[in-house]
């Protein structure tokens, strides 16, 4: 435990969390809300197919690959930083993997294929 009572901290190589939470809210805040809703209705996005590494895709399911790998590399750093694991870094990654599942599935694939 550190001096101020935080634990884990000590590792952490930032001097302020501002830039990694305004990462945080965008990564894995907004952007999934942004991909929620394009699953569902469908609306075209022209980056979003510039970025799509899977043309053959809807841009939006690409993108919740994406998110998965984005918690699962998150929680990763986060518990390197901190040198703990706690229940909720588990759940977190056991989400992230369960994005990766979803978006994989067969049938998930087929109905966002072009």
């Amino acid at each position: 435990m550190c001096e101020n009572g935080t634990r884990g901290f000590e590792h952490n190589p930032l001097a302020s969390f501002l830039f990694p939470g305004i990462i945080l809210l965008l990564v894995l805040g907004v952007m999934p809300t942004i991909i929620a809703i394009s699953l569902i209705r469908y609306v075209h996005w022209g980056l979003g197919e510039r970025l799509n590494l899977y043309p053959d895709r809807y841009w939006a399911w690409t993108f919740s690959l994406y998110t998965g790998f984005a918690l699962i590399i998150w929680i990763m750093a986060q518990v390197y930083w901190i040198q703990d694991v706690s229940i909720i870094h588990l759940v977190y990654f056991a989400w992230g993997v369960g994005i990766q599942v979803v978006t994989l599935l067969p049938g998930v694939q087929r109905i966002y294929s072009k």
